[in-house]
């Protein structure tokens, strides 16, 4: 597989994991959407990886949740005991 072919799938998953965490967290905590935001990381050895997480935002504008950090690679099935459980871990 091409490097293009490569960022053309990796955008397809974001996208994907974007509709499927919108939709749950509009379901699971009605009246607030995900605030969605990139972020590129490096570890101390050297490897550079993009993620990008999001954040609870209510109806009137505030923040309900710290950012939770999710992998843009992960192809699983994403679900909405997931989503609480990030957000509490977020919380502190």
């Amino acid at each position: 597989m091409g490097r293009s072919n490569k960022r053309k799938k990796a955008k397809g998953n974001k996208d994907n994991i974007r509709r499927v965490i919108s939709a749950i967290v509009a379901e699971t905590y009605p009246g607030c959407v995900a605030v969605f935001s990139g972020h590129a990381q490096t570890s101390r050895l050297g490897r550079s990886s993009v993620s990008f997480g999001f954040r609870i935002r209510d109806e009137n504008g505030k923040y309900r949740s710290n950012i939770v950090w999710v992998d843009p690679e992960y192809t699983g099935d994403w679900n909405a005991t997931w989503v609480i459980e990030a957000v509490k871990m977020s919380n502190g």
